[in-house]
C-alpha cells in the first residue's frame, strides 16, 4: 500500500526580486512546517525564522539554519509551530505557539531555554480546553512582556487573552468580538494599547487591547464580510494589510496613527542590522557603533550631541520606505570655553567600505 506523509520544508530563494526562484534554502532544518500555517518571518534583527517543530533562524549572508533550543512539544500527536512573535527591540524574546504558548528570554543564546506560560488561561491551558486550538501571538515591542494570544475557537468568551508580566498571568480581554474563531491579532507599535483581530468574519479592533472591559469593535469599513486569516502591518505607508481566504488582500489606514518617540543613546551601543522608525540622539559622551544593514524611516535623523561618536563599521544605512531619510545631525555648536576644557563636536567615522545612502542631510 501507500503511506502519505508531510513533505519536507520548501522554501526557495530569490535574488533578483522574484523573477526566478533557483536557490533551496535547506540546510539545517529538521521535521516539516505545519500544512495549513506555516510559519515565516523575516524579523528586524536581519534573520529569517521558520518554524517546524522547533524554530530556526537563517542568520544574514547564511545558507544553512540554526535551531534555537529545543521547545519539546508534545509526540503523541504531529503538533507544528503555529505562530510566532519576535521582539524587534531584543530579539532574545521569542513567543511560539504550538499545542500551547512557549516563549524564550536567551535566543541568541548557545544554551536557549524555552518555558510553557499559558497555564495561567484556565480552559485555554489545555489543548482545545477552550474550544478550538491557539492561533496567534503578538506583543509589545518596547515592552515584550506584554504579549496577547488569540483562539480559533467557536461560541465560546474566550477569544483573546492578555499578559502583563510574560505570561506569569492572564486576564481575558474578548468583550465584543464575535461567536467566531480569532486566526491572527497583531499589536499596533508606536501606539499605547492599539489592537487588530482578524476573525471569520473580518477584521476587529480594540484601542485599548490590555484593559478586559474595553470592547472591540468592527473595522471592516468596506470589507467584505469574509474569512481574514493573516494580518500585517506596513509602517511605511502606516496601513494594516489583511489576506482573506477568497477574497484577495485589502488595506486600510490604521484607526490611530503610530507615534515613534526618539531613542536616547546613554551608553556605549552597538546595533547589526536595525530598522529605526524614531529619531536617534546619541547624548554626550556616548558611542553608537552600526554594523550591517540600517534602515531608518522618512525624516528620521540620528543627531550628535558634543563628545558623542558615531561609528559605521561596514554599515550600510538606507532610507527604509523608499524615501530620504533625515540624515546625520551635530546639534550643538561649541564655545570657546567648552573647547577649552576638552569638548569636541560629535563625530561621525566610516570605515571598512561603510556607505550612506539616500540621507537629506550631508555627513557633517
Amino acid at each position: 500500500g501507500s503511506k502519505w506523509d508531510l513533505a519536507p520544508p520548501q522554501i526557495w530563494l530569490s535574488e533578483d526580486g522574484g523573477k526566478d526562484f533557483k536557490k533551496p534554502l535547506r540546510n539545517g532544518l529538521e521535521d516539516s512546517a505545519d500544512t495549513y500555517y506555516m510559519q515565516l518571518e523575516a524579523a528586524e534583527d536581519g534573520n529569517l525564522y521558520f518554524g517546524t517543530r522547533n524554530i530556526f533562524k537563517l542568520p544574514p549572508d547564511s545558507d544553512t539554519w540554526e535551531r534555537i533550543g529545543d521547545i519539546q512539544l508534545p509526540t503523541h500527536d504531529p503538533y507544528r509551530i503555529l505562530a510566532m512573535a519576535i521582539c524587534p527591540t531584543d530579539p532574545n524574546v521569542i513567543y511560539a505557539v504550538g499545542d500551547l504558548l512557549y516563549k524564550t528570554t536567551n535566543a541568541m543564546a548557545a544554551d536557549v531555554k524555552w518555558e510553557k506560560i499559558s497555564d495561567g488561561m484556565g480552559a485555554a491551558a489545555i489543548p482545545y480546553g477552550a474550544g478550538g486550538e491557539m492561533s496567534a501571538v503578538t506583543l509589545d515591542p518596547n515592552r515584550p512582556e506584554r504579549v496577547w494570544v488569540s483562539i480559533r475557537n467557536y461560541q465560546s468568551d474566550f477569544k483573546v487573552y492578555y499578559s502583563e508580566n510574560g505570561g506569569k498571568t492572564w486576564t481575558s480581554v474578548s468583550k465584543g468580538l464575535p461567536p467566531f474563531p480569532v486566526n491572527d491579532i497583531v499589536f499596533q507599535a508606536g501606539t499605547p494599547d492599539a489592537l487588530y483581530a482578524g476573525t471569520d468574519v473580518g477584521v476587529f479592533y480594540n484601542p485599548n487591547g490590555s484593559d478586559p472591559e474595553s470592547e472591540w469593535r468592527c473595522f471592516n469599513h468596506g470589507l467584505p464580510v469574509c474569512l481574514v486569516a493573516d494580518l500585517e502591518m506596513n509602517y511605511c505607508y502606516n496601513t494594516i494589510v489583511a489576506g482573506t481566504f477568497g477574497r484577495g488582500i485589502w488595506t486600510s489606514p490604521f484607526a490611530v496613527p503610530s507615534s515613534f518617540s526618539t531613542i536616547e543613546i546613554e551608553e556605549n551601543t552597538d546595533w547589526n542590522y536595525k530598522i529605526l522608525r524614531s529619531d536617534v540622539t546619541l547624548k554626550k559622551g556616548s558611542t553608537l557603533l552600526l554594523q550591517g544593514e540600517i534602515r531608518i524611516a522618512s525624516g528620521r535623523k540620528i543627531r550628535l550631541e558634543k563628545n558623542s561618536t558615531l561609528i559605521l563599521d561596514g554599515a550600510n544605512v538606507d532610507a527604509l520606505c523608499g524615501d530620504k531619510w533625515g540624515g546625520i545631525e551635530v546639534v550643538e555648536e561649541l564655545n570657546f570655553f567648552q573647547r577649552f576644557f576638552g569638548a569636541r563636536p560629535g563625530a561621525v567615522i566610516l570605515k571598512n567600505n561603510a556607505a550612506i545612502n539616500n540621507a537629506s542631510l550631508e555627513i557633517p
